[in-house]
């Protein structure tokens, strides 16, 4: 059963992406019960797009890889890829999956305000642990901090980094792989 994870407002499904937690920490255990509308999942458009089957469910609020220990299991009800998602740059790499009903978690405010640079973010997911395929059974996080666009682009020549994206990292074995681009 194909299913993606409802854990933050930008990170919903890193698993199915192939993300690497890199550097971080297990998560604590029901800290981090949020997510963008009692009825939206905002995800990435790649692991909606790249997957041989699109996830037929979302597990929200789960500290568990599985799902099935602790969250809620609702089935999507509709996928909505952003139009100008490029799947080569990453460029507007957006989802939004309509859920059947509404979870129980409550909703957060989300900022639609540019990130600049220096911002302390935290990453989560259940990503893989490293280049063998090996994820994490437990929601993991990472501290980074963000970078601005140009050094981001230098960092990334030749790959292309645009005003969809934003950057962060930058410190040696702490942050997140991500197969395609960077730019979640």
């Amino acid at each position: 059963m194909k299913i993606v994870y409802a854990l933050t407002a930008l990170f919903a499904s890193a698993a199915a992406q192939g993300i690497e937690i890199v550097g971080g920490k297990e998560a604590a255990v029901g800290k981090h019960l949020y997510f963008d509308r009692p009825n939206i999942v905002l995800t990435d458009a790649g692991c909606t797009v790249q997957t041989n089957s699109a996830p037929k469910y979302a597990v929200v609020g789960s500290h568990f890889n599985g799902g099935n220990q602790d969250g809620e299991l609702i089935a999507i009800k509709q996928q909505i890829v952003h139009p100008k998602y490029n799947d080569t740059s990453s460029a507007y790499n957006f989802a939004i999956y309509k859920l059947a009903k509404d979870s129980k978690y409550k909703p957060v405010p989300i900022s639609f305000n540019p990130v600049g640079a220096n911002v302390a973010t935290v990453l989560r997911g259940f990503g893989d642990l490293d280049d063998k395929g090996n994820t994490s059974p437990v929601l993991r996080e990472v501290k980074l901090t963000t970078v601005d666009d140009t050094k981001c682009r230098q960092l990334l020549a030749p790959s292309e980094v645009d005003n969809t994206m934003f950057c962060a990292g930058g410190q040696a074995n702490k942050g997140a792989w991500l197969e395609t681009v960077v730019g979640h």
